[in-house]
């Protein structure tokens, strides 16, 4: 298994669990962090790929990955606003 495939896995289960805890417990907090976290997972997943291809010094990769990375900090940052 993949460190990818393992940080996605890993990711998914949280965001499950945390649906789950607030769905049992009626909490809207835990509800909406599992959602969040949900939601999440595509940038979780940009940030292990790129320090993959960082750690296996792939420049051309790697520095693409780090301006779409880039691209979506500021969307999300502007778009928080």
């Amino acid at each position: 298994m993949t460190r990818t495939s393992i940080a996605l896995r890993a990711w998914l289960y949280l965001s499950c669990a945390l649906m789950v805890c607030g769905l049992v417990a009626q909490s809207d907090g835990l509800l909406r962090a599992g959602l969040m976290a949900l939601t999440a997972m595509p940038l979780a997943l940009l940030v292990v790929v790129t320090v993959s291809f960082v750690r296996e010094r792939d420049g051309t990769f790697a520095t693409i990955s780090m301006g779409v990375l880039l691209l979506l900090v500021l969307s999300l940052t502007f778009a928080s606003r």
